[in-house]
């Protein structure tokens, strides 16, 4: 099971928790293996991940980030497999610094095993290069795991 940066936001003020995810994502750029995972309302984690974002890019100016909602992530890609181009769907990750999933609750309830399968696919692509994955949780994530894909859950470090 890997190890995770936890933080649930309604322990801690905005300032603190931006300084130690910056501190772990900002500073560990080309050393994180594990995610930092946030948990609070959708608004509170948002502010975070900009701020964290934000001192990012004035640290490493050429970073690439991508964030997306896990609801679009699944229906992108579901889209890429109609559409027949999950290649095309994947390369798009390949040069990304740091992906953000944020609302990540919805794509637990959700227990789409094929998309578990390709977030799977794509946070060990992160890993293995090294790169950065911050995942933004509106509710604890105890009230998911009966739906969620294992892999998934021991991936993050969430079992």
């Amino acid at each position: 099971m890997n190890t995770n940066t936890y933080i649930a936001l309604n322990q801690l003020g905005t300032e603190e928790v931006v300084t130690r995810v910056a501190a772990v994502v900002v500073d560990g750029v080309g050393t994180a293996t594990d995610p930092v995972i946030l948990e609070g309302k959708a608004a509170d984690v948002a502010d975070v991940i900009a701020k964290v974002i934000a001192t990012g890019h004035e640290r490493w100016q050429n970073w690439l980030v991508m964030e997306k909602a896990a609801a679009v992530f699944a229906k992108e890609y579901t889209d890429s497999v109609t559409y027949g181009d999950v290649a095309d769907y994947i390369e798009g990750f390949v040069k990304m610094d740091m992906l953000v999933l944020t609302e990540f609750n919805a794509l637990l309830e959700a227990a789409d095993e094929a998309v578990n399968r390709m977030l799977v696919r794509v946070l060990r692509g992160f890993m293995s290069k090294q790169r950065q994955i911050i995942i933004g949780l509106t509710a604890p994530i105890e009230a998911d795991r009966a739906e969620a894909n294992k892999e998934l859950l021991e991936l993050l470090g969430l079992c």
